[in-house]
């Protein structure tokens, strides 16, 4: 369960989390606005200030460094605390969105672990662009840009999008190297560049995961439906636990 339940956490992209808070966040703009609004969403969001590499969660040992400072060593290329920072801010954003508590004993310790699995994933995407630039994988600007519009289109105007920017201390220039990076990564993750000798899921260890995943999401439809795309998943596991094997990984928190 907790496998399933973070990895469904943790698939959030930043540049769909943008969305996701901006979308949801309508009522905190409209409460900035409003001294009256009392929308329990606004009393628990961040105070103006604290979404800058600093977090809630500072207190239970999170994200209190300095952001040039590597967090880890990736063949040689250094992950900035500030990936760290950024990624744990959104989060606690989300977090205030739901009203949950980061005091809270249990949700501190679910924090702690995220933590550690955001640094495992930001060790992940480094590994899978390092491996991106090696089978000279290339993003052109019109992908890039065709995704951008599909963000766009979640706003009703264009200053609305740019708020939402904003909001996260986020430039549009940081959210098209992010995309950029997503959609390389997405290229390199078909089953194209997978040996499909090499990679092997047994229809045994694919039900598996299911009853793992239908247990938190029993909406997600019939095993048969989904079986290709749990195979597939799986496999990318162990992709990056090969990549992982090959590579000299310092990790430095």
């Amino acid at each position: 369960m907790k496998r399933v339940d973070k990895k469904a956490f943790l698939a959030i992209p930043l540049s769909t989390m943008l969305v996701l808070a901006a979308c949801g966040g309508e009522n905190t703009n409209d409460a900035e606005n409003d001294p009256n609004n009392t929308n329990e969403t606004t009393e628990n969001a961040p105070e103006e200030g604290e979404n800058n590499n600093e977090t809630a969660m500072d207190e239970e040992g999170a994200v209190d460094a300095d952001p040039d400072e590597p967090i880890a060593i990736v063949n040689g290329e250094e992950i900035p605390m500030e990936e760290l920072q950024m990624q744990m801010s959104q989060y606690e954003m989300l977090f205030a969105q739901q009203g949950m508590d980061p005091e809270d004993e249990e949700n501190a310790a679910m924090i702690q672990e995220l933590q550690q699995d955001i640094l495992d994933l930001l060790v992940n995407q480094e590994l899978l662009s390092q491996e991106a630039d090696a089978q000279n994988i290339e993003v052109s600007d019109e992908e890039v840009e065709e995704e951008l519009d599909q963000m766009r289109e979640q706003f009703e105007e264009e200053e609305e999008f740019e708020q939402a920017l904003e909001m996260q201390n986020y430039t549009l220039e940081q959210l098209e190297d992010d995309i950029r990076q997503m959609k390389r990564v997405q290229e390199l993750q078909t089953m194209a560049h997978l040996d499909e000798d090499q990679y092997t899921v047994s229809e045994d260890e694919a039900r598996e995961y299911y009853e793992e995943i239908v247990m938190s999401n029993p909406e997600i439809g019939e095993f048969e439906d989904i079986q290709e795309d749990i195979e597939n998943e799986l496999k990318l596991d162990l992709y990056l636990d090969d990549l992982r094997e090959q590579a000299e990984i310092e990790i430095l928190i």
